[in-house]
């Protein structure tokens, strides 16, 4: 089984207003979910990982970034919202490794 590996969004955000902590929870919850949404479809693929590894990493990965992308840019408007400005270092953190 291979490991994914993501930046760890919750140490990146070095203060999340009160008022903004209940969505951006919410938002790190949905991330934690994601990945384990993509360990299940790298392991449903494992016989199409055999003849195309790359192929199927390439898949899991980019919908994996995708729904990363989507949490982080709610994670920034929740916060930004409340302090009127929005975080611009959270979208380095979507990408994630196999």
């Amino acid at each position: 089984m291979s490991t994914i590996k993501c930046p760890d969004v919750a140490t990146g955000l070095s203060e999340v207003p009160e008022q903004a902590r209940p969505e951006v929870d919410k938002e790190l919850a949905a991330m934690d979910g994601q990945i384990v949404d993509a360990y299940q479809r790298l392991a449903d693929g494992t016989g199409r990982q055999e003849q195309d590894p790359q192929a199927v990493r390439s898949t899991v990965l980019g919908s994996l970034r995708t729904q990363r992308t989507e949490s982080l840019d709610r994670i920034a408007r929740a916060i930004g919202r409340v302090t009127g400005e929005q975080p611009q270092d959270l979208a380095g953190q979507a990408t994630c490794t196999v």
